[in-house]
């Protein structure tokens, strides 16, 4: 009885991890402007653009990886722990002097700083109340383009606040951001077993983003205005990977 248990289970897998196999699609984004074209690659190509590629850096997994490769990753971490301290004295300096120089575009109010944008006010505060469903904190990370890159965290929700002190423009991103070029900011990476990515114009509306649902975003290059991206299935871990090429060059 117990075997055929077993093998019921082992078919019922093995039809799952056939099905998605069968159904790898992406979700896009409602809010999308712009439609870059996509196209699937092989793994060969792929490994090419590893070579030559641009990396996002290391991304959030919760797939099993070797010994040797979690060593790798959380040495990567650990250096990029190390620089997030040392870019945290950094970046009090900046703040400090982008509240003096544009005073009109920060307001102070009890735990809670209110950056005054262009068309509304964005409050970030710092309520940290154990067992609090309420709480929230944020940092400032980087400053890069003439924007803040601040880090909102709250209750299972975070969000990266991109703002210009001096034009008071702001963008939204869900990952830490990379800058293209002056114009142009992109994010990647996972969350709970799900890829996502994200590109939009600072100064304007263009904007692109889908999530991989039941398959983490592994890797993710760009070569000029063209990324290329690897995803392993969260569910059945012995899938071959898939790989997508995203190309903006006659958008941006």
């Amino acid at each position: 009885m117990k075997s055929c248990l077993l093998l019921l289970l082992s078919a019922l897998l093995a039809f799952s991890c056939f099905s998605q196999d069968r159904d790898f699609i992406i979700s896009l984004h409602d809010n999308n402007t712009i439609k870059p074209k996509i196209d699937s690659i092989d793994v060969e190509s792929f490994i090419k653009i590893r070579k030559i590629g641009i990396s996002s850096g290391p991304l959030s997994q919760s797939i099993y990886f070797s010994d040797e490769q979690n060593r790798a990753a959380d040495s990567i971490w650990k250096t990029i722990e190390q620089n997030r301290k040392q870019n945290a004295l950094h970046m009090d300096s900046i703040v400090r002097l982008m509240k003096k120089k544009y005073a009109s575009s920060f307001l102070e109010e009890d735990s809670c700083l209110i950056l005054n944008g262009f068309d509304r006010k964005i409050e970030i505060c710092k309520r940290n109340r154990a067992g609090d469903a309420n709480w929230s904190s944020y940092e400032f990370k980087d400053f890069q383009k003439d924007y803040l890159v601040i880090e909102k965290d709250g209750y299972e929700q975070w969000v990266y606040i991109l703002f210009n002190p001096r034009t008071r423009n702001y963008k939204y991103l869900e990952y830490p951001p990379y800058f293209m070029n002056d114009s142009i900011a992109y994010c990647s990476d996972n969350y709970y077993g799900e890829g996502g990515f994200q590109i939009l114009q600072l100064t304007g509306k263009s904007y692109f983003g889908f999530e991989s649902y039941n398959w983490e975003l592994e890797e993710c290059y760009k070569v000029d205005k063209v990324f290329y991206l690897s995803f392993r299935s969260s569910i059945c871990r012995n899938m071959k990977p898939k790989y997508l090429k995203i190309n903006f060059n006659k958008i941006f």
